[in-house]
């Protein structure tokens, strides 16, 4: 075997080339190359991190039995902490990996990593890795969806690469934005003190139906707030960066934009409360006597709800609508009745209220919810 030393005397001029991945930045020899060493690196990782770093080389037949060894230096070994002061390619194997282990820094920093090939170091290649106070992992609901009633809401979870550093990271979110639906309104929620603490990779923070507000700051989970966004399912958008972007005036948020590891979009969906039916039975009815009615809702609410019937007795009318176990004779100082809905119920029945009446007539009961208007009709007969 040809010693190491007879091996630089024998190919006296050896062309290397480091490359850390994501960077540009090659030195070579005069000559043409015999071996060929490389190093490959993230360019960008948060403090806190381990970084996985490979040394390979392309190697000839003539040298492909030698053992190569590298000595490794930082210029920043308070951040950067190396494993070991050398590493070996050990004969007739091509590559070497090991982890370099980093620390948190709660500014941008710069750090550089130095290969020098042994023994007489005369070949040295350095490249400089960006070292951030964090970057994002993750952006995810772990469940996705909910339902429009009172009370609904939706955890985000966002997860960091490396746990924070010394006075956490704050959290920036763009506007919301109603995706694929025509006349979507722009709508927002007032969001304060989003951070990941101090030691910590992971924040959550909840969205709630009624904290969703529309443009002119109407909540939209009013029931006589004008707005089409309680009427179908919506996809709802936004980013969340860990730095601010500028939207351009935009109330839309499109904008602003993913970048990989600094800021990543994310959705969750807003189902509409609906009344799927709704019957009286009879449906023709002698004025004077009473009827059933029930509604059935499209999903279950999720949390205590509100829905509102019309016509309540609040004036002489042919019929009115009460809850079950109410007396008919009882007026009302109101114009419509509102009813409970209870969490996890989807069936509901009312009482049907019926005057005398000298000639048939018709008339519809209506069932109010944010998501809209629903009825059926009723006839009243002498």
């Amino acid at each position: 075997m040809i010693s190491i030393n007879k091996f630089f005397l024998r190919f006296s001029m050896i062309s290397v080339l480091l490359i850390l991945i994501g960077a540009n930045f090659n030195v070579y020899a005069k000559e043409p190359a015999f071996l060929e060493v490389r190093m490959n690196a993230p360019d960008k990782i948060s403090g806190g991190e381990i970084i996985k770093v490979k040394i390979y080389t392309d190697r000839t037949r003539e040298n492909s039995a030698e053992e190569l060894v590298f000595r490794l230096e930082t210029d920043n070994p308070q951040i950067v902490i190396l494993p070991f002061s050398e590493v070996k390619i050990l004969s007739n194997k091509a590559e070497v990996e090991f982890e370099v282990q980093t620390k948190a820094s709660p500014i941008k920093t710069n750090i550089s990593i130095r290969a020098f090939l042994r023994p007489d170091e005369q070949i040295q290649v350095q490249q400089s890795v960006e070292i951030v106070p964090a970057r994002l992992k993750s952006v995810s609901f772990s469940q996705p969806s909910m339902i429009g009633t009172h009370g609904s809401k939706v955890e985000c979870a966002v997860y960091l690469q490396a746990p924070a550093p010394a006075g956490g990271i704050e959290l920036y979110l763009s506007p919301f934005y109603v995706a694929a639906v025509s006349g979507a309104e722009d709508i927002y929620v007032q969001f304060t003190n989003l951070r990941v603490p101090a030691g910590s990779n992971k924040f959550s923070f909840q969205i709630e139906y009624d904290e969703i507000r529309t443009n002119d700051s109407q909540q939209v989970s009013r029931i006589d707030t004008k707005t089409n966004f309680n009427r179908l399912k919506r996809i709802v958008e936004f980013i969340v960066a860990l730095d601010p972007q500028q939207s351009s005036g935009s109330k839309t948020g499109l904008q602003w934009q993913t970048i990989p590891g600094f800021a990543a979009k994310t959705k969750f969906d807003v189902t509409p409360l609906q009344v799927s039916s709704i019957s009286v039975q009879p449906a023709a009815i002698t004025g004077g006597n009473e009827a059933l009615g029930n509604f059935t809702l499209s999903n279950a609410p999720g949390n205590n709800e509100t829905i509102f019937f019309t016509p309540a007795r609040n004036r002489p009318a042919p019929f009115w609508v009460k809850p079950l176990g109410s007396s008919c004779q009882e007026t009302a100082d109101f114009l419509r009745l509102e009813m409970a809905l209870t969490q996890g119920v989807t069936s509901y029945t009312f009482k049907v209220c019926t005057s005398s009446v000298t000639a048939i007539g018709t008339g519809k009961i209506e069932a109010h919810l944010r998501s809209g208007k629903f009825e059926t009709a009723v006839t009243i007969q002498p």
